[in-house]
């Protein structure tokens, strides 16, 4: 059976924590009372509420929609670039150096 208890305990926590509840454009307030604002795990074309209720992602998450989430070729390229530098101001040579 459908629920988003969960969820609801976590949308109350929210709306003491950021003004108008979760910050940026997930804002609860915009969204229906049974639509899930908090996921515990996104795989390939799913993703999971903090309930366990399971959905398709049709809304393509932020650049999923080719590959879907957790694809191990992505996940394996952004960690090797994570190694070489991560939130840099700039683009990076693709090469890894460690200072000494």
């Amino acid at each position: 059976m459908y629920s988003i208890d969960n969820d609801l305990k976590l949308r109350e926590r929210a709306q003491r924590a950021f003004p108008g509840g979760v910050y940026g454009h997930q804002a609860s307030a915009s969204l229906s009372p049974m639509h899930p604002q908090f996921f515990t795990r996104a795989e390939g074309p799913y993703w999971w509420d903090t309930d366990d209720n399971q959905y398709i992602d049709f809304m393509c998450g932020y650049g999923t929609n080719l590959l879907g989430y957790c694809h191990p070729k992505v996940d394996a390229a952004a960690l090797k670039q994570q190694a070489i530098v991560d939130a840099a101001t700039g683009p990076s040579s693709g090469r890894h150096r460690r200072w000494s």
